[in-house]
């Protein structure tokens, strides 16, 4: 939300882990300039899973926006694929909505349905 906000794309992803010895380690890709948050989630969610061990405790992760820029880089297509700016158009009018939703009523007003009966949402 704050990348869209701000006007900014981030043209990578970056992971800290910090383990409950306090040793951190950092992962980080490239992605296509993007400010979803579901992109930069599932990006996230990569990076942990190929590089933790699930079965180990974490202290802390952080998850942050890298290689950030005012403007959408170019994405170079391919001649053998369809292009997606139907499907990109509709992200970026539902990522619209659910900003200006949180804006008004606030941060929990929309959130994920997997994270709702857990631990990490509070109402």
């Amino acid at each position: 939300m704050r990348l869209r906000r701000y006007g900014l794309f981030a043209n990578g992803v970056q992971i800290t882990i910090k383990s409950p010895d306090f040793t951190s380690f950092t992962r980080q890709c490239k992605i296509p300039s993007a400010n979803f948050t579901r992109i930069i989630y599932d990006t996230a969610l990569k990076l942990f899973s190929d590089n933790w061990e699930m079965e180990k405790e974490v202290r802390a992760l952080t998850v942050t926006a890298i290689d950030l820029t005012r403007e959408k880089r170019a994405k170079q297509t391919s001649l053998f694929e369809a292009p997606t700016e139907n499907g990109q158009a509709k992200e970026e009018n539902l990522q619209a909505a659910i900003d200006k939703i949180r804006g008004k009523f606030g941060d929990k007003a929309v959130t994920n349905g997997s994270i709702i009966k857990t631990d990490i949402f509070k109402s």
